[in-house]
């Protein structure tokens, strides 16, 4: 645990001393205090780590954080050739936008080894279904992913986004569990949910799904109903619906 802009300025000083290390585990503890500019030298820096196999980064309330910080840490993550586990944590990060976000979906693309994806966008304000486009197309190259997290919650993704992201679903031959969650998502309809919906189906390795479409006004209990009646449908599915 790091506090502020001078604990994440000097970690990002410190990583290129450890070329060899295999996890990243960072959370920052104020990160309200951690500027764009400290963020970046330590984004920069992650790119210099060939050998690591999983990153774990916490970035709760990084306020002070932008787009242009951001594409940093994509331009470092897509040199990591070796991950096999991403969780990042970018909870009501309110400054950073779609250009942030969808470059680093982008730096996912083509990760062999990549099995476990976690993502937490809560609160992101500024995201729409621009990011979902780009993290679809990222999922499409991730053949070896077993796990993949998705928290969309109170961001301004629409029902299009969600059904681009279903695209990218049904590319995952070997997932095992799926948990996405759009809470407070305004403009998310049965439509895509039931879209979303069809894709999980077609997962033969599927084995646990967690659905959290709660305060989503244009969900309504007939589509969830269409949901839960395709899915009861699939043998030995873990299958949790909150609404």
């Amino acid at each position: 645990n790091l506090i502020g802009h001078e604990g994440i300025s000097s970690l990002g000083l410190s990583l290129s001393n450890l070329m060899k290390l295999r996890d990243l585990n960072v959370y920052f503890r104020e990160a309200n205090k951690i500027t764009n500019e400290s963020f970046g030298i330590f984004c920069e820096s992650i790119g210099e780590l060939e050998k690591l196999e999983g990153l774990e980064l916490g970035f709760e309330n990084c306020e002070l954080i932008e787009s242009s910080g951001f594409i940093k840490l994509a331009n470092s993550v897509s040199k990591l050739t070796e991950l096999t586990k991403v969780m990042v944590d970018f909870e009501n990060c309110v400054n950073i936008e779609d250009e942030g976000f969808a470059c680093f979906m982008k730096s996912l693309a083509e990760k062999k080894r990549l099995s476990n994806l976690i993502i937490y966008m809560k609160g992101c304000v500024e995201i729409s279904d621009l990011t979902l486009e780009a993290l679809s197309s990222s999922l499409a190259t991730l053949q070896n992913l077993a796990e993949f997290v998705l928290l969309l919650d109170f961001s301004d993704l629409t029902s299009k986004g969600l059904c681009e992201l279903a695209t990218g679903l049904t590319e995952l031959k070997q997932l095992r569990q799926l948990t996405i969650s759009t809470n407070g998502c305004k403009n998310v309809d049965d439509e895509s949910v039931l879209t979303v919906t069809k894709a999980i189906f077609t997962l033969s390795t599927i084995k646990e799904v967690v659905l959290i479409l709660k305060k989503c006004p244009k969900i309504t209990e007939i589509g969830l109903s269409k949901t839960i009646e395709l899915l009861s449908t699939r043998p030995n599915l873990d299958m949790k619906i909150y609404h």
